[in-house]
């Protein structure tokens, strides 16, 4: 911890909100320190009963992004932190998806169909709840899905090799080098 610079005022915040021990390794408060992660943070994840949801490298990740307690808090009461990894809820808090979209995919069955990445696509890109419906009940929806076999719905995964020799890569590396 000196050798890290770990001021003792830091530890001793920690060790006042009783974080030291069983909470917080050495290598965590070094991590947390270095990364300016205040203690007043990890406090407020304590008063939302979320301390225990997140790892320390999580916890500076998602100070570091500025994700909020409100937001943290909001997410949790709406169930969706066992669906999302730490990283998944700092693109989605800054990319600005409310939780009212994430409420209209997830009862339109649609949350665990995208992944996080996709699902900030979808909202930044204004496609509603209903157009994802139309697409499904048209049928049409398998076949965006390089994962899915068009017109099943059964998910097959693709090795990289074959996505990588797919059709539509093929057509991509030809568009590149055109």
């Amino acid at each position: 911890l000196y050798q890290s610079g770990v001021p003792i005022e830091y530890l001793e915040q920690l060790n006042d909100a009783g974080y030291l021990g069983d909470e917080f390794s050495y290598s965590a408060v070094i991590g947390l320190y270095n990364s300016d992660v205040p203690v007043e943070y990890i406090n407020g994840l304590n008063a939302i009963n979320l301390l225990d949801e997140f790892s320390y490298s999580a916890i500076i990740g998602l100070y570091n992004s500025g994700v909020s307690m409100e937001y943290l808090n909001s997410m949790n009461e709406a169930g969706y932190l066992d669906e999302f990894s730490y990283s998944a809820l700092i693109g989605l808090y800054n990319t600005d998806v409310p939780i009212d979209y994430l409420d209209g995919m997830n009862d339109a069955g649609y949350l665990d169909e995208f992944s996080y990445s996709a699902i900030i696509g979808l909202y930044n890109s204004d496609v509603t709840i209903d157009y994802l419906n139309d697409m499904q009940s048209s049928g049409l929806m398998d076949e965006f899905s390089g994962d899915t076999d068009a017109g099943t719905g059964t998910y097959q995964p693709m090795t990289l090799e074959e996505h990588w020799n797919s059709d539509h890569m093929k057509s991509a590396r030809r568009r590149m080098m055109a």
